[in-house]
Order: C-alpha cells, then sequence, then structure tokens
C-alpha cells in the first residue's frame, strides 16, 4: 500500500464503515483488505497493474478489477464513497472525473489523493476539475507529524490539546486531499492519525532525506552563485579599467570555463539526487509489497496446513504468491543496488561541487590581488 494510503484511510473511516467502496490507484488491490478491516461492506478495487479480473481466495467482500480507459461494469450510483490513491494513476483527471461521477450515489461522496511527488495537477488544478463534476468541495492537506503523547493515566476520556510551538515553520504537505460530493457531509476539519512505528519511522525516514539533500544543495547553489557574482562584478570593473592587461583576459577566460562546469556539476547534483529520492520511495513501496504478499502467503499456508485433505487449488495459488515474494524480494533488492549507486554518483557530485567552490575562491583570490596591485602600481 502506498505510504499516504493508511492515513487516508483512518480519516475516511466514518464514511467506509457499512458502505460500498470503489478503490482506484496502484496498489488498490492490496489496499482493499484494509478498508474491509475498517467496516466496508464491499469494496471493488480498480489496480491499473492488474491485467485481469482475479478474485479467488479473497474475501467475498473484495472484488479486484483492471483500471481501463472505458466506463465501469457497473450500474450508475453503485457506490456509496470512491476512494482514489494518486491521481496520477488515473490521468487523464478531466476523462477520469467524469466516469466516476456516474458510478457515486447522489448521498455519497469522494476522497481523491495527490502526493506531493506525484505528477498530477496544481493544487488549483484539483479544486477547478472537481467542481465541474461535484457540487460541494473541500481541500485538505496531508501534512508529516511528528510528536509525542503525554497522558494522564487513570482518566477514561481526557481532554486533547495540540502543542506546535516547538516545531517551528510548518512543513510542506505530503499531499491534498480532495473530499467532494453533491450534498454536504459532515468531515473533521482536523485529524491526527497515529501510524504503525514501521509505518511512520519509514516515512520519516525518506522525508528527512528528501529535505536534508534538497536543503544542502541549495544552500550550496546560493553560496556558488554569489560568489560567482562577486567574482564576475570584479572582473568586469576590472577589465574596463585595464582593458589592455593580458593576465586579465586570461583569468576571464578560466572563470567562463569554471562557470561552465560548475553549471554542469550542478545539474548533475540535482539529477543524482532526484534520482536518489524516487529510488528510496521504490523501495519503499516493494518493502510494502513484499510485507503484504509474504501476510497473504502465510494465510494460505495456515489454510492449507489446516485442511482436512490438500486443496489442489490452495497449493497452486500459495505457490503462485511464493513466487510473487520472490520476485518482490528480487526487484527490492534490485532497487537497493540502484540506489546505493545513485546515492554514491550523488556524493562524488557533491565533492565536484566542493572542488569547485574551493577554485572559485582561488580564482576570487588571484582577481583580488591582481587588482590591488594594477592600482597599487
Amino acid at each position: 500500500m502506498q505510504s499516504l494510503g493508511l492515513p487516508l484511510f483512518a480519516y475516511a473511516e466514518a464514511q467506509v464503515a457499512g458502505r460500498r467502496v470503489a478503490l482506484f490507484g496502484r496498489g488498490a488491490s492490496e489496499a482493499a483488505n484494509t478498508l474491509v478491516r475498517f467496516g466496508a461492506r464491499l469494496v471493488l478495487a480498480f489496480d491499473p497493474d492488474v491485467t485481469e479480473a482475479y478474485d479467488a481466495l479473497r474475501p467475498a467482500a473484495i472484488t479486484v478489477r483492471p483500471l481501463g480507459d472505458g466506463d465501469f461494469d457497473v450500474r450508475p450510483g453503485a457506490f456509496d464513497l470512491a476512494i482514489v490513491l494518486d491521481v496520477g494513476d488515473v490521468a487523464p483527471l478531466h476523462r477520469f472525473l467524469p466516469r466516476l461521477r456516474r458510478v457515486v450515489s447522489d448521498d455519497g461522496a469522494v476522497l481523491a489523493l495527490s502526493p506531493r511527488n506525484s505528477a498530477g495537477p496544481t493544487y488549483e488544478e484539483l479544486y477547478d476539475l472537481f467542481s465541474l463534476q461535484f457540487e460541494q468541495v473541500r481541500m485538505l492537506a496531508m501534512l508529516p507529524f511528528r510528536g509525542a503523547a503525554v497522558v494522564e493515566l487513570g482518566v477514561d476520556e481526557p481532554d486533547v490539546s495540540v502543542d506546535t510551538q516547538l516545531a517551528g515553520e510548518a512543513p510542506a504537505p505530503d499531499g491534498y486531499v480532495v473530499f467532494a460530493s453533491m450534498q454536504a457531509v459532515t468531515i473533521d476539519s482536523y485529524m491526527i492519525v497515529q501510524l504503525p512505528e514501521d509505518a511512520a519511522s519509514a516515512s520519516a525516514s525518506v522525508s528527512a532525506a528528501e529535505v536534508a539533500k534538497t536543503a544542502e544543495l541549495s544552500l550550496r547553489a546560493q553560496f556558488l552563485e554569489s560568489a560567482l557574482d562577486d567574482a564576475r562584478g570584479k572582473l568586469a570593473e576590472a577589465t574596463r579599467e585595464r582593458e589592455s592587461s593580458p593576465r586579465l583576459k586570461d583569468l576571464e577566460s578560466e572563470l567562463s570555463q569554471r562557470d561552465k562546469r560548475l553549471e554542469a556539476s550542478e545539474a548533475r547534483a540535482r539529477e543524482y539526487a532526484t534520482s536518489a529520492q524516487r529510488l528510496s520511495l521504490e523501495v519503499e513501496r516493494l518493502r510494502e509489497l513484499s510485507a503484504q504478499r509474504d501476510a497473504e502467503c502465510k494465510e494460505l499456508r495456515a489454510l492449507v496446513e489446516g485442511a482436512k485433505a490438500p486443496d489442489p487449488a490452495l497449493l497452486l495459488e500459495l505457490e503462485e504468491r511464493a513466487a510473487k515474494v520472490a520476485e518482490a524480494d528480487k526487484r527490492r533488492k534490485d532497487v537497493e543496488k540502484q540506489l546505493a549507486a545513485a546515492e554514491k554518483a550523488h556524493a562524488s557530485a557533491e565533492d565536484r561541487l566542493a572542488d569547485a567552490q574551493v577554485r572559485a575562491h582561488a580564482a576570487e583570490a588571484q582577481l583580488s590581488e591582481l587588482d590591488g596591485r594594477t592600482k597599487g602600481g
């Protein structure tokens, strides 16, 4: 399941319980089990990674279908709630939303997530597209949260207060959530969702690494740009006053070449950082998928071992699920190798940036020295 799926489902629990739910996006076939645990009466999952319908050995409340471009094979208004795990998975959104509107009942609702790293539409575009199909559109932000709970023991229903004064500047949202409906629906305007320890730590690790890399590259770029602008200004002034000086012309050419190399190094560093971030997210997704499929294998193995006589269908399904687990583990290891290579390349690019910074300082010092000698003479 995608890392933002759990808090989204927890937020939607009041709308999920006892309802018929349509789920759209990558990982929908695995995430459907979570919705059933939250009380959904029926879940129809449309997953773009599923090539054909398969419902074997799934709870009776779950049906899985491929996510295609045509109309959904259900009657109009069949669902009380529709959840889109990532609007980027159902692009183009302006074509998908009319199809979605037809299968949601008049008193139903839609929850759609647009993660920060998604290639989906902007905040304004999301609102405009959904407001063309639904009367009521509310926009929510999913913010990362890190804190501690201080609880008085022995109190059944203690009062809850939230103190954010230590957090500093508000972090960028992990994504935006659209809540759309034809009629007014009461929803929570503010909810804090506590995640399982493994999910919370993995999310925080990826987010911290992403922020650290971005901040470091931004500071380096700003410093180098400032140093280069200063050096260019001094060089231009010296050139105007002593245009005939061969040494100044050589220095100008040298700084021009270093400027080009700096720009190329910065571009490579940004590329490596982006690649490392994408691979980190892919590793996280594959770990979650591997854990989900491993759990399914354990459930199947328990069914096989508990049966009085071996069921060939169960044994075949168990073998297929075990193969998928092995395949997911292999894919994860391959991606982890790619991530290690990207991080190594990123570190190398940072070393080259540091070296370029030293050379820029040296060129500036030479320019200052030459300028002082010329004026003194």
